[in-house]
């Protein structure tokens, strides 16, 4: 951006109050800033070279300050400046409105509950399935291969084009839409075929795709920022709780597999028409508009806006500090829209890694395998309890995620991860040995042990990382990525890993995978716990294998280098084009003359 930027007349038109002064932002010209000790500290120099400074005994200003380098723009009028001297944490803090924050976020986690639910219904019907629909033997492992890993496929294709629908109708409408998917599916797998069954449960994975993305979007979108980690599990733990509630109905199956004359599984498959009902009920009646956030920079709403956040904030003046916020991100927008091109650029290049390998050893630690074939390892081990453990192992997974409600905020998103993908290392790792020692007592505890664990670290806090430094295009190809791996490790583990190598050897693979997962958690993943999207961008932005190579602008002496060609080419080409336009006066001015 040029440092004579100045907003186009349809910026300041379309900006509330825009009419209390002609120089609504200002272009900050220059910008220097030292981080020492942890703190920021910053002077904005102005056109009359008036100094703002923001030091210790200005935090709240500093703060507001630091935020608004990012988008070079600050609003300068005495009434913006008392906000941010007057909205204090302590201030926004008081304003929430928690019953309400905690409501819309449990009802939003639903589309979380019939991800999960449906991810593992398969798990406990597939013996009975394969006489209800008359399987052979070969058809049985086709089936349970396909069924499996139909869902994830379905997710790859619903998060990749969820986006698209959410930016087109909101939030809030795509997930109304996605319900009624949801609950037309369900009744049409009430028919007996197997063709509509692989069709039906396709259709799921669009929707689990779709809410894999919306939820935590429509969340992150309406919830104030102190609260986004505490929400951010919560809609995890209904993922788990969806899991819980799936293989504890299945426990009403008869024992009798080729008992066919109950309809159980007719109730299990219907069972989240209940909670999709429900979702569509609330947002209706309740929760009726969109996040406020979509209304303004999207809708150019800004009643419909100021309405939404009141469901949230009793107090005027963090509503006007929130459409503050809107406003320079919208700004931001109109000036650089991220593209998926730009997702390859230096900017987010190394975060997209980070968040695309963190994702893959996500799935890879096995948590929706184990997950998703837990009844056929306990088969192995104790046929005579394997109902009763698979549903124990769901109420791990439950229990552990509940416990992240708890530690998110204290231990920090990178000391969950590295912790859970160790000891989840370890859990693996014992269970391989004890399966080669063929002692198996133990190894079920063992199962809801890691169950438990990877419940409380790898499984939410994936999720939780990736809307903390990613844009929203980021978090879409991350979401498909993760479900391109979900496919895989569901599909090749009862075919390929299982039968080649036993579960001896599946142990072990997915132990070492755990272990690499620590190492390059240790290495590359930075802690996001209590920091701004402008922290987090100074975080990721030193793209030097040697810092020592940065000066203290932050910049390398070939980024300087380059910029100052950059400047000089600009420099040029408008010297080129003044001398244009004057020979173009000048010649106007002779035949002005001549006539």
């Amino acid at each position: 951006m040029s440092d004579n930027y100045e907003p186009v007349e349809s910026e300041v038109k379309n900006t509330p109050n825009s009419d209390r002064s002609n120089n609504h932002f200002e272009r900050v010209p220059s910008i220097k800033d030292e981080i020492k000790g942890g703190d920021i500290v910053m002077t904005i120099e102005n056109e009359s070279n008036q100094i703002i400074s923001a030091d210790e005994d200005k935090n709240v200003k500093a703060r507001k300050l630091t935020e608004l380098v990012i988008t070079e723009i600050i609003p300068t009028t005495e009434e913006q400046l008392e906000i941010e001297e007057e909205v204090t944490d302590e201030i926004e803090e008081a304003s929430i409105k928690k019953v309400n924050v905690i409501f819309l976020t449990l009802n939003a986690s639903l589309g979380f509950f019939f991800f999960g639910y449906n991810l593992v219904n398969f798990n406990t019907l597939q013996e009975h399935f394969a006489v209800i629909f008359n399987w052979s033997e070969e058809e049985k492992i086709v089936y349970r291969s396909v069924i499996s890993g139909i869902i994830p496929f379905g997710a790859l294709f619903g998060a990749f084009f969820s986006g698209k629908v959410t930016n087109l109708i909101g939030r809030k409408y795509s997930m109304l839409l996605f319900d009624m998917i949801g609950i037309g599916t369900n009744l049409f797998s009430m028919i007996v075929n197997s063709y509509v069954l692989v069709i039906t449960k396709f259709i799921q994975g669009l929707c689990v795709g779709a809410y894999s993305t919306i939820v935590p979007l429509y969340i992150n979108e309406y919830i104030p920022n102190s609260m986004s980690g505490l929400c951010g599990v919560i809609y995890n733990s209904f993922f788990c709780l969806g899991v819980l509630v799936s293989l504890s109905i299945g426990l009403n199956l008869p024992t009798d597999v080729n008992d066919t004359e109950n309809s159980w599984w007719r109730f299990m498959f219907l069972f989240t028409i209940i909670t999709n009902a429900l979702n569509i009920f609330v947002l209706l009646v309740c929760f009726r508009h969109d996040t406020p956030k979509y209304y303004y920079i999207n809708k150019k709403d800004l009643v419909n806006c100021k309405k939404a956040l009141r469901m949230i904030f009793d107090n005027e003046k963090v509503i006007e500090k929130y459409i503050k916020k809107y406003e320079i991100e919208k700004v931001e927008l109109i000036k650089q829209e991220v593209t998926y091109a730009d997702l390859c650029s230096p900017r987010y290049m190394r975060r997209m890694a980070i968040c695309i390998i963190f994702n893959m050893f996500m799935q890879l630690s096995f948590i929706n395998g184990v997950g998703l074939y837990s009844k056929f390892i306990f088969l192995q081990t104790d046929p005579d309890n394997a109902p009763l453990f698979t549903s124990i192992a769901g109420i791990s997974e439950y229990a552990g995620s509940l416990l992240t409600i708890l530690t998110i905020e204290k231990l920090g998103r990178r000391t969950i991860a590295i912790g859970g993908f160790l000891i989840c290392c370890l859990s693996h790792l014992t269970v391989s040995i004890l399966y080669f020692i063929k002692f198996y007592d133990p190894v079920p505890y063992l199962i809801f042990f890691f169950q438990f664990i990877a419940g409380m670290s790898i499984d939410p806090i994936v999720w939780v990382y990736n809307a903390d430094i990613l844009p929203d295009k980021g978090v879409g190809i991350v979401t498909c990525i993760n479900w391109m791996t979900a496919v895989v490790v569901i599909v090749g583990m009862p075919n390929f890993v299982i039968s080649d190598i036993g579960l001896e050897g599946t142990f072990l693979m997915a132990s070492i995978l755990c272990f690499m997962a620590t190492i390059f958690s240790i290495i590359f993943v930075k802690e996001t716990k209590g920091k701004s999207k402008i922290e987090i961008e100074i975080d990721f932005m030193d793209f030097c294998s040697d810092p020592s190579e940065r000066n203290k602008e932050g910049t390398t002496e070939k980024e300087d280098t380059e910029k100052e060609n950059t400047d000089k080419e600009d420099t040029e080409k408008e010297d080129i084009e003044a001398k244009e336009n004057i020979e173009i006066k000048e010649e106007s001015i002779e035949v002005k003359e001549v006539q």
